[in-house]
């Protein structure tokens, strides 16, 4: 382990923004935050760089609302694979985590833009979409 991801690893230990003693998902929510708070933090590295990131949202489980907020609703997960039990909480899951993840995304390419100090190139691609005719 380098020295810069030993900072990044001890910054997330320290750091865990999720914790629900009975949230099977804790785990899971803390790793897309820490995910999503680094990104911002890129351009401070020194040097080119190439990143490639993969965000697990909105695959299951959907734990994710509008606002960021968790949703510790087990509708949300509780089916099959972590699935939505219902049409309903798949519907105001997996949009709700949409939501979520495009503003945080543009906060994320704003602030990015906002230090580079050679304009960089970002690519963002999503490979995630329903099953079947789910909408």
């Amino acid at each position: 382990m380098t020295s810069t991801q030993y900072k990044i690893y001890s910054a997330h230990i320290s750091n865990i923004r999720f914790s629900d003693v009975n949230f099977p998902y804790t785990g899971f929510v803390n790793r897309q935050l820490f995910i999503l708070d680094q990104l911002p933090k890129i351009p401070s590295i020194s040097g080119p760089k190439f990143v490639f990131v993969h965000i697990l949202i909105p695959p299951v489980p959907r734990v994710f609302g509008p606002q960021g907020e968790i949703l510790t609703d087990t509708g949300f997960y509780g089916g099959e694979k972590a699935e939505a039990i219902n049409e309903d909480y798949f519907r105001k899951g997996y949009v709700g985590e949409i939501e979520f993840l495009i503003n945080r995304m543009l906060d994320i390419v704003e602030a990015i833009l906002a230090i580079s100090t050679t304009p960089p190139i970002i690519i963002i691609q999503g490979d995630t979409g329903c099953k079947g005719n789910k909408f």
